[in-house]
């Protein structure tokens, strides 16, 4: 049956659990091949799974984030570090329109966050520019620096240094 894995202890005793990626592990309580356990199953996986969040809300967002190209190059303790930032964002912020994400908006939940420490707003407010840069660029919600749709993705800037070495610069939002 799909979904159930057996498990046969040193003792001889025959345990059924339901095993399904993204879902925890559950011992399963019904007879292998019954039909009470074809049901449990069934319920087991309605219950455990997550509803596939509503497009143009931050949670949509927060999940194109983490598993988009962005995320993926980096380093494993960033990636640990701001999947915590990524979860807190989904429980507090998951069912809000993308397009409450204002300037103003931005700049109270930064000083909301400001109460834990610089660094923790700091870090925040990067990890939220960094999963509203998608929606930015697909121009599913407007460029909060309020710049035209045609200029919402600014290219990299080379400019010289006194020594002639290359310098690359590029605005970052919010200012």
């Amino acid at each position: 049956m799909k979904y159930v894995n057996r498990v046969v202890r040193p003792s001889g005793e025959v345990q059924l659990y339901l095993r399904k990626k993204g879902l925890p592990a559950v011992r399963l309580t019904h007879a292998e091949g019954s039909a009470a356990l074809k049901a449990e199953v069934e319920g087991l996986v309605r219950a455990l799974s997550s509803p596939k969040p509503l497009a143009g809300t931050m949670k949509a967002a927060l999940r194109e984030y983490e598993l988009g190209p962005d995320f993926r190059p980096l380093r494993d303790s960033t990636k640990y570090e701001y999947r915590l930032i990524l979860k807190e964002f989904g429980q507090d912020l998951g069912e809000l329109p993308l397009t409450i994400m204002t300037p103003a908006y931005a700049k109270a939940l930064r000083d909301a966050w400001a109460a834990r420490g610089h660094r923790a707003a700091n870090i925040r407010l990067q990890v939220l520019k960094n999963v509203l840069n998608g929606p930015i660029i697909a121009r599913t919600i407007a460029d909060p620096s309020g710049a035209s749709a045609r200029c919402a993705v600014r290219p990299v800037r080379r400019s010289r240094t006194p020594s002639g070495r290359a310098r690359c610069s590029r605005r970052s939002w919010p200012s």
